[in-house]
């Protein structure tokens, strides 16, 4: 019997992008999941309105680039700090639009550019839009944090897009919702490595907790700064050791692409579990943790290719909680000071978001002290991580003999650690041994340590791979634990570490949770041919 040719594309014309994708995955029909494989790709050719409007946004973009490079010439001539900024605000928007214009797919991006604006440019522009002089710094310095602002900026943008041109070429957008995805069989191997993961992320999530409220209660009488400057747990060693390997679980556990309600039960424990951190003054794990969980989220979302994971309860939850937790963020800055807030909730939020800008001080202030940074041994800032690492840690004093830098701050880690953010705070700011630091940046290290080509150059590399994280996130499950364990604090980078976010790969503690998941998962289940990169997509 022949078989009736269907016409594929004349039957998805017939269905609405968001109500048709969860029935049609429902269905399990192979001439519906054919369908399903081609909406995306169909749905833009049915929108001429939509592509008109693309073409637009990208004309504007492309004016505003342009613009921007004409007045970061003028300003530069002219010695205007002002149109500096302003060419930096021009290439910003340009980058920030483009990413929103396809939000779910460059949701990484997005979160990206949120955090370079926050940390960078939020108290420049804050200072400029209240008619504040804020151009403080000596003009070199001023000169130097611009400069490296628009080109890494640039570089990321341009980065991102030649990526993204490179996967089209590939086909590997449109193979992101395809069938084979979303109806890989389950099988025992899979179920075992996700309860395996699960097991072993609670069981580490409760040595977390108790380690972080020993610290709660330790150290809110001791003070803010002596948390940096240096703190003991009392509690046994294993106990911290343990404690340590609950983010490695997590990230194996949500690799394994579990249900939406126990992910978000997952989730919300390792939110909770930064909430000692939180009160002690220590805003960036609880950011970080909500961060990486809206990320994984919007993601699910995306390759799902419904509004299943973000429906209209998390969407209401992120509309309203995400300001409120700004306000939160900023009374707490407020009462670990032990100083008093006069000013409305509009001039709180204000407040908040000026002082995350402070990074943009650290590039200036890092220029000053770069030609006084600690020589005493040959640094390498933009990959110190994995240096200090291999040579002071349990590695190093094995082979080395090395001491150990310590956890705190302190001046033999400044003067002999490859961490710019000690090295430099060591320098500059004459509390340093006393708690305080000044943070670093991803453009500050490359900058440090080759110049300005060799950042432009890793800011281009940056941007592509953030425009290749999803598709990689998709090939199989030991890349998704690779890329949810680098969501982990990607998005701190432009005031961290250049590669702290890819440290992890040399930590005995990931190769531990991940030797120990897929052990126990091949030892209880029936297919015991299964290795760590085989590609599995449940």
């Amino acid at each position: 019997m022949v078989k009736k040719r269907i016409n594929w594309k004349s039957s998805v014309r017939k269905c609405w992008w968001t109500e048709s994708v969860h029935r049609i995955r429902k269905s399990g029909s192979s001439q519906s999941l054919r369908i399903f494989c081609l909406m995306a790709e169909v749905r833009r050719m049915e929108k001429p309105v939509w592509r008109t409007r693309k073409r637009a946004f990208g004309a504007l973009r492309a004016c505003a680039i342009i613009a921007s490079a004409g007045l970061f010439a003028i300003g530069r001539v002219f010695a205007n700090f002002d149109i500096l900024l302003i060419s930096c605000l021009l290439v910003f928007f340009a980058a920030f639009e483009y990413a929103m214009e396809e939000v779910r797919r460059r949701c990484i991006s997005v979160f990206f550019y949120v955090t370079f604006f926050v940390f960078l440019l939020c108290r420049p522009t804050i200072d400029l839009l209240r008619g504040e002089y804020w151009a403080y710094f000596v003009p070199e310095a001023m000169f130097f944090a611009f400069t490296i602002i628009y080109f890494g900026l640039l570089a990321v943008h341009f980065g991102t897009r030649f990526a993204e041109e490179m996967l089209y070429r590939r086909g590997a957008f449109e193979r992101e919702h395809s069938a084979e995805f979303f109806t890989a069989e389950e099988d025992d191997f899979s179920s075992a490595l996700q309860k395996t993961a699960a097991i072993g992320f609670y069981a580490s999530l409760a040595f977390s907790l108790l380690e972080g409220l020993e610290r709660l209660i330790k150290l809110r009488s001791a003070g803010y700064s002596d948390m940096y400057a240096g703190y003991e747990s009392s509690l046994p060693f294993f106990v911290g050791a343990i404690a340590t390997l609950a983010p490695f679980f997590l990230c194996v556990y949500l690799a394994t692409m579990p249900k939406k309600l126990p992910a978000f039960i997952a989730l919300g424990g390792y939110v909770a579990s930064t909430a000692p951190d939180l009160l002690l003054g220590a805003r960036n794990p609880a950011v970080l943790a909500v961060l990486f969980a809206w990320i994984y989220f919007i993601i699910r979302d995306y390759l799902d290719g419904t509004r299943y994971w973000l429906g209209k309860f998390e969407r209401t939850c992120i509309a309203v909680g995400a300001p409120a937790a700004g306000l939160l963020l900023g009374v707490l800055n407020y009462t670990r000071a032990d100083t008093g807030f006069s000013g409305g909730v509009f001039d709180l939020a204000l407040d908040f978001f000026h002082k995350q800008g402070v990074s943009f001080n650290v590039l200036n202030l890092a220029f000053l002290a770069l030609p006084a940074l600690p020589a005493v041994v040959a640094k390498c800032y933009t990959f110190g991580g994995f240096v200090d690492y291999f040579a002071y840690g349990p590695i190093g004093r094995f082979l080395l003999g090395t001491a150990p830098l310590g956890d705190g701050n302190s001046a033999h880690k400044a003067i002999y650690g490859n961490s710019f953010a000690h090295s430099m705070s060591y320098i500059a700011n004459p509390d340093y041994l006393k708690g305080n630091g000044y943070g670093s940046s991803f453009l500050l290290e490359t900058y440090a340590d080759f110049g300005y080509i060799g950042m432009v150059v890793f800011c281009f590399a940056l941007g592509a791979f953030m425009a290749c994280m999803i598709p990689i996130f998709r090939k199989n499950r030991f890349w998704r634990i690779f890329i949810l364990n680098c969501l982990m604090s990607f998005f701190l980078i432009p005031r961290a570490e250049a590669t702290g976010w890819l440290t992890f790969v040399v930590y005995i503690q990931f190769w531990v949770v991940l030797v120990f998941c897929y052990a126990f998962a091949k030892m209880f289940s029936k297919n015991s041919n299964v290795k760590i990169g085989e590609r599995q997509n449940v």
